[in-house]
């Protein structure tokens, strides 16, 4: 009975490493261009230092956000959520969700 607790217990954590594994590999097979990344970063750092945040900060803050997105999306995750942005539509919600999670670790890792 005890080993079966013990299944029951760890089964979903096991599911869900299967599923990390995968959208790790998957990311990896479909990156985002280091252009791309070139000019988020850049155009994060110029946006945050025009906010008056201090420079080391922005610097800081703005790598955490892109090579979280560098590292949680896929170039095809990447490019759909722009091409949204631009045509002022919704993200997809799971694109969404990514995002703040990036937004919300950053901003806690630098600003504290």
């Amino acid at each position: 009975m005890e080993a079966r607790v013990r299944v029951a217990i760890f089964r979903p954590v096991l599911l869900a490493a299967a599923l990390l594994s995968m959208s790790a590999v998957a990311a990896l097979a479909d990156p985002i261009p280091q252009n791309v990344l070139d000019d988020n970063l850049k155009s994060c750092t110029q946006s945050c230092a025009a906010a008056g945040k201090p420079q080391d900060k922005c610097t800081a803050y703005c790598t955490c956000s892109v090579d979280s997105i560098e590292e949680k999306f896929t170039n095809a995750e990447y490019s759909a959520m722009n091409t949204a942005v631009q045509s002022k539509q919704p993200i997809p919600q799971a694109s969404q969700d990514k995002l703040q999670a990036i937004v919300k670790a950053c901003n806690a890792k630098t600003f504290p």
